[in-house]
């Protein structure tokens, strides 16, 4: 219901006409798939679905979102199965064992399926984008993980700090991470991550998200229990130092331009609903922070539009106002080649015209 009465109207409105879900309980994505079939003009967008987190640990706070693979003849037996109820790519997460990773590399190729989503901490960066991961997600540690000397605890620090210790300790921490990298040894990373076939997902605003940098009205269209928490956590980045968060901040930028100059392919991305990111909205927030990060508007609208319909495998179908291809069309009443935020003055959508 709330997402057929609720996120795709938002993104919509937005003039968001095609998103990756990256993540979804299969009961309900076959419920949202049998209803948009049975409401041919329901307001939605085209969509691809990831169904389950594969994972290795079961995380408590994932309640039923993951499938726990812990062998590779485990992997081997389900895949099939996943694709039979909907699921259009495999979503990889960050507790796998390199064997069932190998494992669902190997059934996405047979499937003639991609495969995305976080590298697993055993896994290197070079070997997932050797064994076909279309997209890595986030600008986090998990990214340069193999260029420090000791990655081991450091996301268990980052969530004591966001969560317990508060957001002095986790800025420092943040800081402390991105100036441990040895941008030497990171250099195979990153031309691994600029293979042709491969595309990053920064989710910028997931972590530069204060009230100044987000659009609070949007804030209200959140469920009520993800307007609470997203109060919670401004109220915590708002009671941080500022030196500290902008400092942190600052180092993200560095890193998203290291990335950006080494030829690594982006894609705009928010990962909504988590934190204060709601559906649609979020999206002009990222453009906007990768403005920020030094992108020309022109760019980052190339970004979000043909890049993205490469990225899914349907440049000849998607992203382009062109004779053939699919009319997804955003109206806007000013030219957001002079100014990013102007995406926001959305003044008609056309789906599927």
């Amino acid at each position: 219901d709330d997402a057929l009465q609720r996120v795709f109207p938002l993104l919509v409105a937005n003039g968001v006409t095609t998103f990756r879900d990256m993540g979804s309980e299969l009961n309900i994505l076959s419920e949202v798939r049998a209803r948009l079939d049975a409401a041919p003009d329901a307001v939605a967008p085209t969509f691809v679905a990831a169904g389950p987190l594969l994972d290795g640990v079961r995380k408590p706070w994932y309640r039923d979102l993951p499938l726990i693979l812990e062998t590779a003849e485990q992997a081997r037996d389900e895949l099939p199965g996943l694709l039979n109820t909907g699921v259009d790519f495999f979503k990889v997460y960050d507790d796998l064992e390199p064997e069932v990773f190998e494992a669902i590399a190997t059934g996405a190729a047979e499937f003639g399926v991609f495969f995305a989503g976080h590298v697993p901490g055993d896994v290197p960066v070079a070997r997932a984008v050797e064994a076909g991961q279309r997209t890595i997600e986030h600008l986090g540690f998990s990214t340069v993980k193999d260029c420090v000397d000791d990655p081991g605890d450091w996301f268990q620090r980052l969530v004591g700090a966001k969560f317990g210790t508060g957001y002095d300790a986790y800025y420092g921490i943040v800081r402390e991470h991105w100036d441990a990298v040895d941008w030497n040894r990171c250099e195979p990373v990153l031309r691994a991550m600029a293979e042709p076939k491969v595309f990053f997902t920064p989710t910028l605003v997931m972590e530069i998200n204060d009230r100044g940098r987000l659009d609070a009205d949007a804030i209200a269209y959140k469920d009520s229990g993800g307007q609470e928490w997203c109060h919670t956590v401004l109220e915590g980045i708002e009671g941080a130092d500022p030196e500290l968060r902008e400092r942190a901040y600052a180092a993200q930028f560095d890193v998203f331009r290291r990335i950006r100059e080494a030829g690594v392919q982006l894609l705009v991305g928010t990962d909504a609903p988590n934190h204060c990111l709601v559906a649609g909205f979020s999206i002009h927030d990222e453009l906007e922070r990768f403005v920020e990060a030094g992108l020309t508007p022109a760019e980052v609208l190339r970004i979000a539009t043909v890049d993205a319909a490469r990225a899914l495998g349907q440049e000849g179908t998607l992203g382009r106002v062109e004779a053939g291809y699919r009319a997804d069309l955003v109206l806007l009443a000013q030219d957001p080649l002079e100014q990013i935020g102007r995406t926001r003055g959305i003044r008609g959508v056309a789906l599927g015209g």
